[in-house]
This record gives structure tokens, C-alpha cells and sequence, in this order.
């Protein structure tokens, strides 16, 4: 009994070992879908709707799948090399606003403290 777990724990370690190497592989030849496939995993998890969290895992597992099958499907994997290219771009994009709008809101705080300053500066007289 103790040689069948232990024969079993090393046949997991050893299929740990080669399906995490692909997950590599597809995170360095799509780190955007990835991530955006980790993200929609963990709203899963965070979400209080169960029906959205079903529905988001099954998007998440369908992702995971096309990478699976884009990994042995040349074709599919072009399919997936756009969409990381769509995804990349809408990131930069998204990053980009995020940068202008923060810019924006400090050149915003610093026209009231220059204002304030002004006011106090009357009050002193």
C-alpha cells in the first residue's frame, strides 16, 4: 500500500513537472491572454454571483483549452497570436489613458493648491 502512494506521488511530481513547462511556453509566447485569462479566474473567485461564476470559469476553461489545442494547431495558434496582438494593443491603450488621466488630475490638484495659496495670501492683508 505505502509503494502505491508512493509510486502515484511520484508519477504526479513527474506530470506537475512536464505540463507546467507548456504553461511557461504559452506565457512567454502569449503573456497577455494569460493574464487576462488569470484575471477572469480570480474575479471567479471574488464574484458573489453564482451564476456569473460559472459562466466566468467556463470562459477561463475555454480559454485554457484553446490554448491546449493551439499548442498542437498551427492555424489556431496564429487565431491566438492576433488576439494576443489585439489584447497587447487594447492594454497599451488603456495604459496610456490611465497615464493621461493621471496627469490630468495632478495638474488639476496643483491649480487649486495655487489657487488656495492665492486665497491665503489675500486673507493675510
Amino acid at each position: 500500500m505505502l509503494e502505491f502512494v508512493i509510486l502515484a506521488v511520484f508519477l504526479y511530481i513527474i506530470y506537475s513537472a512536464l505540463s507546467g513547462n507548456d504553461d511557461k511556453k504559452d506565457e512567454k509566447r502569449w503573456p497577455y491572454l494569460m493574464e487576462q485569462e488569470r484575471s477572469i479566474l480570480e474575479l471567479s473567485k471574488t464574484t458573489k454571483r453564482p451564476d456569473l461564476r460559472t459562466s466566468l470559469k467556463k470562459m477561463a476553461n475555454m480559454m485554457r483549452k484553446q490554448r491546449k489545442d493551439a499548442r498542437k494547431n498551427e492555424k489556431l495558434a496564429k487565431i491566438l497570436d492576433i488576439k494576443e496582438a489585439a489584447v497587447k494593443k487594447e492594454y497599451y491603450q488603456n495604459s496610456q489613458q490611465r497615464e493621461m488621466n493621471h496627469m490630468h488630475q495632478t495638474i488639476l490638484n496643483l491649480e487649486q493648491k495655487t489657487r488656495n495659496l492665492e486665497r491665503e495670501k489675500w486673507t493675510w492683508y
